[in-house]
């Protein structure tokens, strides 16, 4: 009997491990065997280990649908939530003016665990309880973003510019969630995919705050908004269900 449960305890913890890489293209050498994950990773290792070995898909971040809340209460949920994800992202570059010139692109940048852990930590300290699916598609989100930096530069040179771009696409999802408040399921679904809508707000707020962003950069932006704005509208429960992604909407690249 003991050596049942033994053997089943190997099988899960195999099950985790080889997730892990697959998910976050984590090096098994390096993260697993010079590191302990657990110890590493030690916020979000816990939430994806229950989330592989029950099959969560999602959950509600508060436990409560949003005709619990008085609009006023389920709008400052929105703002925490919402700067919990950015104050996340911004610990994720903590140490980058202490980088060496010759140390362009810090692995930190891709390396989806270390990012879901700080995303998490900063969820958990405001006592709440994220999906995986929330973290999860925000990694993707955090990873391009990070790709973003790099493109422009020299990463502590842009860091400060970059940062305001992506405050901008935070304050902008908040407004985004903010409209779909009372509003039927149909309008909601109209509201995240109305792109030319997204698009055009954030070329006004570019212009008001004085910032430059490429075109193909406007349109990757939109879609950071909007996603970031549906899975938080799930969260919530202001949304019920899941509007389909559009095809280009996480590339390949940051999904791994």
């Amino acid at each position: 009997m003991k050596s049942s449960k033994l053997f089943c305890f190997f099988n899960l913890l195999f099950f985790i491990i080889l997730s892990v890489i697959h998910l976050f293209n984590v090096n098994l050498f390096s993260n697993v065997i010079c590191h302990s994950l657990e110890k590493n990773y030690q916020y979000f290792w816990k939430k994806m280990e229950r989330n592989l070995a029950e099959g969560e898909s999602s959950s509600q971040i508060t436990g409560k649908k949003s005709d619990d809340f008085q609009p006023g209460i389920l709008y400052e949920q929105i703002i925490i939530i919402c700067d919990c994800l950015f104050d996340g992202h911004k610990d994720t570059l903590f140490n980058i003016r202490s980088l060496p010139d010759d140390n362009p692109e810090p692995l930190c940048f891709k390396d989806g665990l270390f990012i879901g852990d700080k995303l998490y930590h900063r969820l958990q300290w405001s006592q709440l309880n994220p999906s995986y699916k929330l973290i999860r598609n925000e990694i993707k989100r955090v990873k391009e973003c990070n790709a973003l930096i790099i493109s422009m530069g020299n990463i502590r040179d842009v860091i400060e510019y970059v940062l305001d771009i992506f405050k901008l696409e935070n304050d902008l999802t908040k407004v985004l969630l903010h409209s779909m408040i009372g509003k039927s399921q149909e309008d909601i679904t109209r509201i995240i995919r109305d792109e030319s809508s997204i698009i055009s707000k954030i070329l006004e707020e570019l212009q008001l705050r004085n910032l430059q962003l490429p075109e193909s950069q406007v349109r990757r932006s939109m879609f950071r908004i909007s996603r970031r704005a549906h899975d938080i509208a799930n969260e919530l429960g202001i949304l019920y269900g899941h509007i389909p992604e559009p095809i280009d909407c996480y590339l390949e690249e940051y999904s791994d």
